[in-house]
């Protein structure tokens, strides 16, 4: 993705602050994705 373009979108302004986040680990990205947005509980019908 282009870096203005996700820089946009999650409301980051300077570049040094971008580059921050692209020196995580993988690992770390996904447990940070999965603490701030837990899988929702699905509601069944019966």
């Amino acid at each position: 993705m282009n870096n203005t373009i996700l820089k946009r979108m999650v409301g980051i302004k300077k570049d040094d602050t971008l580059n921050t986040y692209a020196n995580l680990s993988e690992q770390v990205i996904v447990e940070e994705v999965k603490n701030k947005n837990p899988k929702p509980i699905r509601n069944s019908k019966k």
